[in-house]
């Protein structure tokens, strides 16, 4: 039962960004208050349950020597999951931002494959 209700929450906290994201863009209306504290309880109860899990988990930790960056994953995450939600001035300064603050350069052609991928994963599954 907490096996379910921990991959539960994890799945929708995964989905967090895209709440907020949610809230800001339905500012001042219904959407904007049910964005805000579905997001919060997510968050909240999420927090409770990594806290219980790691309490009770403390002895079984194993120990890793290297972790390696996922700033590429990151880019990729975030230009086919968050930016279609966003509305901005120019794209040029999001890549820019994101640049600066992955330490790594955009890839215009791995963006193509992501978005060829997104496109075909789509296409199979309709």
């Amino acid at each position: 039962m907490i096996n379910t209700l921990f991959k539960s929450f994890l799945f929708l906290l995964s989905y967090l960004p895209l709440f907020i994201i949610f809230a800001i863009n339905n500012f001042g209306n219904f959407l904007f208050l049910f964005f805000s504290i579905f997001s919060i309880f997510v968050f909240v109860v999420s927090s409770v349950l990594f806290l219980s899990a790691k309490k009770n988990s403390e002895e079984k930790c194993i120990p890793f020597e290297k972790v390696e960056s996922e700033n590429v994953r990151l880019l990729d995450y975030i230009f086919v999951y968050i930016l279609p939600f966003i509305s901005f001035g120019g794209i040029k300064e999001l890549i820019s931002f994101l640049e600066e603050f992955t330490g790594n350069p955009f890839d215009y052609d791995r963006l193509k494959e992501v978005l060829h991928l997104s496109n075909e994963a789509c296409r199979l599954w309709n």
